[in-house]
């Protein structure tokens, strides 16, 4: 009766060792799908990070042109609200 309870626990301690093999396996299957759902979802957020830094390169580039474009509009008005047509030579281009 000994050897048969012990026999007996033994089988059940291999079946439940037979499975729990087989979740490791789908647990590792889960493990990669998820890191590979995470490496795309990093490319696209550097991606995003790449577009968002060229807009604001663009928006400082703006930035520093701005007072530039607004001298030269206020010359260019100045200029022609006083008939100056020297000042405007310089300003706009003489083919114009």
């Amino acid at each position: 009766m000994k050897k048969i309870a012990f026999i007996s626990i033994i089988c059940i301690l291999f079946i439940s060792g037979c499975t729990y093999n087989g979740n490791t396996v789908n647990t590792d299957n889960d493990e990669n799908n998820k890191i590979q759902e995470l490496k795309k979802s990093i490319k696209r957020l550097e991606s995003d990070l790449k577009e968002k830094n060229d807009y604001i390169e663009k928006l400082e580039q703006q930035q520093a042109i701005f007072p530039i474009l607004s001298n030269i509009a206020l010359e260019f008005v100045r200029g022609h609200t006083q008939g100056n047509i020297e000042k405007l030579k310089e300003i706009i281009s003489d083919s114009i």
